[in-house]
């Protein structure tokens, strides 16, 4: 079946009735309009609202010779020109955001609609930067989270502007192979570290590393010694004794700090030529020492919480059921989620559902902190219901265990976050 939209003849009208008063003629010919709205008509009004919630994205490559710090530098030196602040900075991403954006279309519906709209008035852009060692280049994916489109749009073309004309100061030749190849070959670190030719961006972060995890895995000598000595007196400490998980937990923290100590003071790396490297110490050694030993620590955290765990699955509900989703909104009061928010709503319940596939702390709270920060874009007054409706719809099945372990071994700045969160958890199995 074809469905056409009427087109009333406008000239004929006007012709036939123009004796009629002006006011009922325009209300008869917007009557008459509105009838002819038809269902081909509604899938086109669809379409325009599905390209309106579309946000700028865009993916690049660069040669290793161009630096993850150098990128982002460029990109924050964007945003402070673009009135964008820095909402989130890590190793290898930003998240950038802009409130109170002054555009006419949020002004008209502030004018218009009697409930302002907080989620379109904070635009949030996320660079990251990835290392493809196969084709030896950094792939760097920047684009909208939230917010007007134009906005920021203007923020990333304006960003990739500067990168064309820093890709056109690089030469991409066979330098950088050989650049690769000199890498794969290091025998000494001590004596590569200390040649000038190899204090290009390149060594400096791609080998970081594996520089450090040489180090501490040279377990005959010096400083690996003594961590392989440590690993296994803690291996023997977990499986022998399940009791004392957090005081085992916090005393490695304690000799991770001790680890990067004695880095930033021994093997050469207290030289004024190595220090750009020490940004990547301590992630180094967080993730050595939790690649090793996560398999012990993670299931005694899972059997402490067994019962907490099992109370809250008892306590999900399955994201695809529309009749417990708004069964959802009414307990927790959250108005329905136009299209936009939906979208954001699912990025956010997929941060959370990462963290029991990250292998170290580090890494889980980051997915847990731009969880946080996209629920606050879909809207800020009611953070506390959007992460309890995330953490319900969640495919986590030991919540209560990862975030203790978070708690106890993350810094203090970022506890009373954690334990905001485990104090949701526990209301939810409570209800």
């Amino acid at each position: 079946m074809q469905f056409k939209l009427y087109q009333p003849n406008l000239a004929l009208i006007q012709d036939e009735y123009y004796k009629i008063p002006q006011d009922y003629y325009f209300q008869t010919l917007n009557y008459t309009f509105k009838i002819s709205q038809t269902y081909e008509f509604r899938l086109i009004y669809i379409n325009i609202k599905l390209l309106m919630i579309n946000q700028p994205n865009s993916i690049i490559e660069l040669p290793f010779q161009v630096s993850t710090s150098h990128i982002l530098d460029l990109f924050i030196s964007c945003t402070k020109k673009k009135q964008y602040q820095i909402l989130e900075k890590d190793s290898n991403q930003i998240i950038a955001i802009k409130e109170n954006v002054a555009v006419v279309k949020n002004t008209l519906k502030r004018m218009i609609c009697i409930q302002e709209n907080t989620f379109e008035q904070i635009c949030l852009v996320k660079i990251q930067i990835d290392t493809n060692q196969v084709k030896c280049v950094r792939v760097i994916s920047i684009r909208g989270i939230t917010g007007h489109y134009d906005e920021n749009s203007e923020l990333i073309t304006y960003f990739l502007s500067k990168i064309d004309k820093l890709r056109n100061k690089k030469t991409q030749d066979q330098n950088m192979m050989n650049e690769a190849s000199e890498f794969v070959a290091i025998v000494n670190v001590s004596e590569e570290i200390e040649n000038p030719v190899n204090q290009n961006p390149y060594y400096l972060e791609t080998s970081a590393y594996y520089m450090f995890h040489k180090l501490l895995c040279a377990s005959n000598y010096g400083l690996g010694k003594k961590v392989a000595e440590y690993i296994q007196k803690l291996q023997n400490n977990l499986v022998s004794d399940q009791t004392n998980i957090k005081q085992n937990v916090q005393q490695l923290n304690a000799f991770i700090n001790q680890i990067v100590e004695t880095l930033f003071q021994s093997f050469n790396f207290g030289k004024q030529e190595t220090t750009q490297i020490m940004p990547y110490c301590k992630i180094s050694i967080e993730k050595y020492f939790y690649l090793k030993l996560s398999h012990y620590i993670l299931p005694q955290y899972q059997n402490m919480f067994k019962q907490q765990n099992e109370q809250f699955r008892s306590k999900k509900i399955d994201r695809n059921n529309s009749q417990f989703i708004s069964e959802l909104h009414k307990y927790l009061e959250i108005p329905e989620f136009n299209p936009q928010q939906l979208i954001r709503i699912n990025e956010a319940l997929n941060e959370l559902d990462k963290i029991e596939y990250m292998s170290y702390p580090r890494e889980k709270l980051r997915c847990l902190q731009l969880m946080n920060a996209i629920l606050k874009a879909v809207n800020s007054g009611l953070i506390d219901q959007l992460v309890k409706y995330c953490l319900i719809q969640s495919n986590v099945d030991h919540p209560f265990s990862e975030i203790q372990l978070l708690i106890d071994s993350t810094s203090s700045q970022d506890r009373q976050f954690l334990n905001k969160i485990n104090h949701q958890l526990e209301e939810i199995i409570s209800a």
